[in-house]
Protein backbone atom coordinates (compact mmCIF):
# COMPACT_ATOMS: atom_id res chain seq x y z
CA UNK A 1 0.00 0.00 0.00
CA UNK A 2 1.30 3.42 -0.88
CA UNK A 3 0.31 6.25 1.40
CA UNK A 4 1.09 9.97 1.46
CA UNK A 5 2.19 10.02 -2.16
CA UNK A 6 1.55 13.74 -2.43
CA UNK A 7 -0.46 15.93 -4.74
CA UNK A 8 2.22 18.03 -6.41
CA UNK A 9 1.58 16.70 -9.91
CA UNK A 10 3.80 17.08 -12.96
CA UNK A 11 4.83 20.65 -12.16
CA UNK A 12 6.70 19.50 -9.06
CA UNK A 13 9.72 18.27 -10.99
CA UNK A 14 12.75 20.57 -11.32
CA UNK A 15 12.85 20.35 -15.11
CA UNK A 16 9.12 20.89 -15.46
CA UNK A 17 9.51 23.24 -18.43
CA UNK A 18 10.74 20.26 -20.45
CA UNK A 19 9.27 17.28 -18.64
CA UNK A 20 5.82 18.43 -17.58
CA UNK A 21 3.51 15.60 -18.64
CA UNK A 22 5.53 14.27 -21.59
CA UNK A 23 2.65 11.95 -22.41
CA UNK A 24 0.65 14.93 -23.67
CA UNK A 25 2.98 15.27 -26.64
CA UNK A 26 2.30 11.74 -27.83
CA UNK A 27 -1.28 12.17 -28.99
CA UNK A 28 -2.36 15.54 -30.33
CA UNK A 29 -6.10 15.85 -30.80
CA UNK A 30 -6.37 12.18 -31.69
CA UNK A 31 -3.57 12.45 -34.25
CA UNK A 32 -0.53 10.14 -34.32
CA UNK A 33 2.60 10.37 -32.22
CA UNK A 34 5.31 12.90 -32.78
CA UNK A 35 5.69 16.21 -34.48
CA UNK A 36 9.43 16.80 -34.17
CA UNK A 37 12.41 15.61 -36.14
CA UNK A 38 14.59 13.24 -34.08
CA UNK A 39 17.50 15.26 -32.75
CA UNK A 40 19.67 13.11 -30.48
CA UNK A 41 21.55 9.82 -30.58
CA UNK A 42 19.10 7.88 -28.45
CA UNK A 43 16.18 8.67 -30.73
CA UNK A 44 18.27 7.99 -33.84
CA UNK A 45 19.20 4.59 -32.42
CA UNK A 46 15.50 3.83 -32.02
CA UNK A 47 14.83 4.57 -35.68
CA UNK A 48 15.76 1.14 -36.97
CA UNK A 49 13.85 -1.61 -38.67
CA UNK A 50 14.09 -3.65 -35.46
CA UNK A 51 10.81 -3.96 -33.60
CA UNK A 52 11.31 -5.52 -30.17
CA UNK A 53 7.60 -5.91 -29.50
CA UNK A 54 5.79 -5.30 -26.23
CA UNK A 55 7.04 -5.95 -22.74
CA UNK A 56 7.19 -9.58 -21.55
CA UNK A 57 3.78 -10.87 -20.40
CA UNK A 58 4.97 -11.60 -16.86
CA UNK A 59 3.50 -8.35 -15.51
CA UNK A 60 0.00 -7.40 -16.65
CA UNK A 61 -2.17 -4.76 -15.04
CA UNK A 62 -5.71 -3.51 -14.64
CA UNK A 63 -5.94 0.09 -13.45
CA UNK A 64 -9.21 1.33 -12.03
CA UNK A 65 -10.98 4.41 -13.36
CA UNK A 66 -9.18 6.73 -10.93
CA UNK A 67 -5.72 5.83 -12.25
CA UNK A 68 -5.89 6.93 -15.88
CA UNK A 69 -2.49 8.67 -15.98
CA UNK A 70 -0.80 5.73 -14.28
CA UNK A 71 -2.39 3.38 -16.83
CA UNK A 72 -1.00 5.47 -19.69
CA UNK A 73 2.49 5.43 -18.21
CA UNK A 74 2.41 1.65 -17.80
CA UNK A 75 1.29 1.34 -21.42
CA UNK A 76 4.06 3.73 -22.44
CA UNK A 77 6.53 1.37 -20.73
CA UNK A 78 5.15 -1.50 -22.80
CA UNK A 79 3.01 -3.29 -20.21
CA UNK A 80 -0.39 -4.78 -21.00
CA UNK A 81 -2.58 -2.41 -18.98
CA UNK A 82 -6.37 -2.33 -19.04
CA UNK A 83 -8.29 0.68 -17.79
CA UNK A 84 -11.54 -0.41 -16.15
CA UNK A 85 -14.35 0.79 -13.93
CA UNK A 86 -14.33 -1.88 -11.24
CA UNK A 87 -17.81 -2.62 -9.93
CA UNK A 88 -17.68 -6.00 -8.21
CA UNK A 89 -15.31 -8.47 -6.52
CA UNK A 90 -16.12 -10.87 -9.36
CA UNK A 91 -14.29 -8.58 -11.79
CA UNK A 92 -11.18 -8.70 -9.64
CA UNK A 93 -11.43 -12.48 -9.37
CA UNK A 94 -11.67 -12.74 -13.16
CA UNK A 95 -8.68 -10.50 -13.78
CA UNK A 96 -6.67 -12.36 -11.12
CA UNK A 97 -7.50 -15.68 -12.78
CA UNK A 98 -6.16 -14.27 -16.06
CA UNK A 99 -2.89 -13.23 -14.43
CA UNK A 100 -3.48 -9.49 -13.98
CA UNK A 101 -2.56 -7.38 -11.00
CA UNK A 102 -5.28 -4.87 -10.15
CA UNK A 103 -4.15 -1.31 -9.32
CA UNK A 104 -6.78 0.61 -7.40
CA UNK A 105 -7.43 3.74 -5.38
CA UNK A 106 -10.43 2.06 -3.75
CA UNK A 107 -9.59 0.79 -0.26
CA UNK A 108 -12.32 -1.85 -0.59
CA UNK A 109 -10.79 -3.40 -3.71
CA UNK A 110 -7.31 -2.95 -2.26
CA UNK A 111 -7.98 -5.78 0.17
CA UNK A 112 -8.25 -8.28 -2.67
CA UNK A 113 -5.22 -10.65 -2.89
CA UNK A 114 -4.56 -9.64 -6.52
CA UNK A 115 -4.86 -5.91 -5.87
CA UNK A 116 -2.34 -3.19 -5.10
CA UNK A 117 -3.84 -0.24 -3.27
CA UNK A 118 -2.45 3.07 -4.53
CA UNK A 119 -3.06 6.42 -2.83
CA UNK A 120 -2.04 9.94 -3.75
CA UNK A 121 -2.58 11.98 -6.89
CA UNK A 122 0.90 12.41 -8.38
CA UNK A 123 1.40 9.95 -11.30
CA UNK A 124 5.17 9.99 -10.80
CA UNK A 125 4.90 8.94 -7.18
CA UNK A 126 2.26 6.36 -8.07
CA UNK A 127 4.51 4.88 -10.75
CA UNK A 128 7.50 4.86 -8.41
CA UNK A 129 5.46 3.01 -5.80
CA UNK A 130 4.26 0.39 -8.28
CA UNK A 131 7.77 -0.12 -9.67
CA UNK A 132 9.11 -0.65 -6.15
CA UNK A 133 6.30 -2.87 -4.88
CA UNK A 134 6.23 -5.14 -7.93
CA UNK A 135 9.97 -5.11 -8.63
CA UNK A 136 9.67 -3.77 -12.19
CA UNK A 137 13.08 -3.37 -13.81
CA UNK A 138 14.30 -1.39 -16.85
CA UNK A 139 15.06 -4.70 -18.58
CA UNK A 140 11.30 -5.34 -18.79
CA UNK A 141 10.58 -2.00 -20.45
CA UNK A 142 9.72 -1.59 -24.15
CA UNK A 143 9.13 2.13 -24.34
CA UNK A 144 6.31 3.28 -26.65
CA UNK A 145 5.53 -0.09 -28.18
CA UNK A 146 1.80 0.13 -27.33
CA UNK A 147 -1.00 2.41 -28.36
CA UNK A 148 -1.72 4.67 -25.38
CA UNK A 149 -5.40 4.71 -26.27
CA UNK A 150 -6.08 1.07 -27.20
CA UNK A 151 -3.36 -0.83 -25.31
CA UNK A 152 -2.60 -2.83 -28.47
CA UNK A 153 0.97 -3.59 -29.53
CA UNK A 154 2.03 -1.36 -32.42
CA UNK A 155 2.89 -2.91 -35.76
CA UNK A 156 5.68 -1.81 -38.07
CA UNK A 157 4.41 -0.42 -41.41
CA UNK A 158 6.20 0.73 -44.54
CA UNK A 159 6.68 4.34 -45.59
CA UNK A 160 4.54 3.61 -48.63
CA UNK A 161 1.62 2.75 -46.35
CA UNK A 162 1.77 6.14 -44.62
CA UNK A 163 2.46 8.31 -47.68
CA UNK A 164 -0.26 10.95 -47.97
CA UNK A 165 -1.66 9.97 -44.57
CA UNK A 166 0.81 11.85 -42.37
CA UNK A 167 2.06 15.44 -42.69
CA UNK A 168 4.60 15.92 -45.50
CA UNK A 169 7.28 17.17 -43.09
CA UNK A 170 6.93 14.02 -40.97
CA UNK A 171 7.04 11.76 -44.02
CA UNK A 172 10.21 13.42 -45.29
CA UNK A 173 12.06 13.40 -41.97
CA UNK A 174 11.05 10.12 -40.34
CA UNK A 175 12.04 6.71 -41.60
CA UNK A 176 10.16 4.31 -39.30
CA UNK A 177 6.42 4.25 -38.74
CA UNK A 178 4.15 2.05 -36.67
CA UNK A 179 0.39 1.64 -36.57
CA UNK A 180 -2.14 0.57 -33.97
CA UNK A 181 -4.09 -2.43 -35.33
CA UNK A 182 -7.19 -1.33 -33.42
CA UNK A 183 -7.65 2.42 -33.91
CA UNK A 184 -5.39 2.52 -37.03
CA UNK A 185 -3.48 5.59 -35.84
CA UNK A 186 0.07 5.99 -37.09
CA UNK A 187 2.96 6.55 -34.71
CA UNK A 188 6.46 7.87 -35.33
CA UNK A 189 9.41 8.95 -33.20
CA UNK A 190 9.60 12.66 -32.51
CA UNK A 191 11.24 14.22 -29.48
CA UNK A 192 8.96 12.44 -27.02
CA UNK A 193 11.03 9.22 -26.52
CA UNK A 194 13.98 11.23 -25.22
CA UNK A 195 11.72 13.41 -23.04
CA UNK A 196 10.05 10.33 -21.60
CA UNK A 197 13.41 8.68 -20.94
CA UNK A 198 14.57 11.86 -19.19
CA UNK A 199 11.39 11.98 -17.11
CA UNK A 200 11.81 8.31 -16.15
CA UNK A 201 15.42 8.98 -15.18
CA UNK A 202 14.30 11.86 -12.95
CA UNK A 203 11.38 9.90 -11.48
CA UNK A 204 12.77 6.37 -11.21
CA UNK A 205 16.53 6.76 -11.65
CA UNK A 206 16.41 4.64 -14.80
CA UNK A 207 18.85 5.20 -17.66
CA UNK A 208 17.07 3.79 -20.69
CA UNK A 209 18.91 3.07 -23.93
CA UNK A 210 17.78 1.99 -27.39
CA UNK A 211 17.67 -1.60 -26.05
CA UNK A 212 14.61 -0.59 -24.02
CA UNK A 213 12.73 0.80 -27.01
CA UNK A 214 9.85 -0.98 -28.61
CA UNK A 215 7.92 0.14 -31.65
CA UNK A 216 9.54 3.58 -31.99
Amino acid sequence: MFQNLGEAGWKAYPTAAVLRNPLKSTLLGGRPLGTDEPSNRMVKDVLTERNLGCAPPGKRFVADSMLGKLAKWLRALGFDTHYEHLKSPGQLDDFAHRGYRVLTRNRRWGEHPAAVWVTGDDPGEQLRGIVTALAITPEEVRLLCRCLRCNSCLELVTRKQVEGRVPDYIFENCTVFNQCPECRRFYWAGSHPSRMAQWLHTTLGWSLTSEHQGGL
